[in-house]
């Protein structure tokens, strides 16, 4: 049956799915330990409005050293390196409601996040950016059952509010265009922020510009998660991505990995 699949799936071209059923499959056969232990679910929520081009680059360019890093990490200390991580790349109303969020599925193969991120192109933005869609999508995730670990929200601008959120529907392509759509009800950031808190989900939350500071943090404080400054332009901006991102994939799968990441891998080291 797997083998079947497999083969359909590259018949009608598609080699991303393919390649994480061919991933899933032979890691059945290898290791059949990974279904003892439920894998941490990760969701990387990233702003992919048209100021982002460096960062969808930088998070292209390092997927792989974080996947690489954290198994290395995990085997050496022997723990079980069962994640999965999904990107959401969110926009706002200025864009077809197609648009608005494109997500991936939850993989634990960086090649498919990555082939995933290369068809998303940076196109909208407007002021303050439609993140209560994103956190709308994790929550509905929530509700349906799965245990998320952690979000991880990488963005230069803070959430709108709901009368923006209102305006903007209204203005671009009209409220009638929007109830046709998947997002027929309105996503309110007041509202999905209280969601995600009362859920015990943390949101680790990194920005670009000063301007998103404030909300940053402020959803991070409220859940748990870390708050933190990227600057994207700054030449070991890719390795204080990695970085960021990698302690915080280490500690969703044991609390005290984050620390035996920060020793042995923080600021680029490599195990030696």
């Amino acid at each position: 049956m797997e083998s079947l699949q497999y083969q359909t799936l590259l018949v009608q071209g598609d080699s991303s799915r393919a390649r994480v059923r061919l991933f899933d499959y032979n890691r059945c056969l290898v290791d059949m330990s990974s279904f003892e232990v439920e894998p941490t679910l990760t969701v990387l929520m990233v702003d992919a409005t048209c100021s982002m081009g460096a960062l969808l680059d930088k998070t292209r360019e390092t997927l792989t050293t974080m996947f690489a890093h954290i198994t290395r990490l995990t085997k050496e200390e022997g723990k079980n390196a069962n994640f999965q991580v999904q990107i959401c790349a969110y926009r706002n109303y200025n864009v077809r409601a197609d648009q608005l969020l494109q997500k991936s599925d939850f993989s634990p193969d960086p090649s498919y996040l990555v082939n995933f991120l290369s068809g998303v192109q940076i196109a909208g933005g407007w002021g303050d950016e439609a993140i209560e869609v994103g956190l709308q999508h994790v929550n509905s995730l929530i509700e349906a059952g799965l245990n998320i670990s952690q979000v991880i929200l990488i963005g230069d601008a803070p959430a709108q509010s709901e009368e923006e959120s209102e305006r903007k529907r209204e203005s671009q392509y009209g409220e009638s265009y929007w109830e046709s759509t998947q997002f027929a009800k309105m996503a309110k950031y007041e509202e999905e922020k209280s969601r995600i808190v009362s859920s015990d989900v943390p949101v680790h939350a990194f920005y670009l510009k000063e301007r998103a500071k404030t909300c940053f943090e402020s959803l991070a404080s409220s859940t748990n998660g870390l708050a933190a400054e990227l600057d994207v332009n700054h030449p070991e901006s890719a390795t204080t991505l990695t970085d960021l991102v990698c302690r915080k994939l280490a500690a969703a799968i044991d609390p005290d990995l984050e620390r035996k990441y920060m020793e042995k891998f923080a600021g680029g080291r490599a195990f030696e």
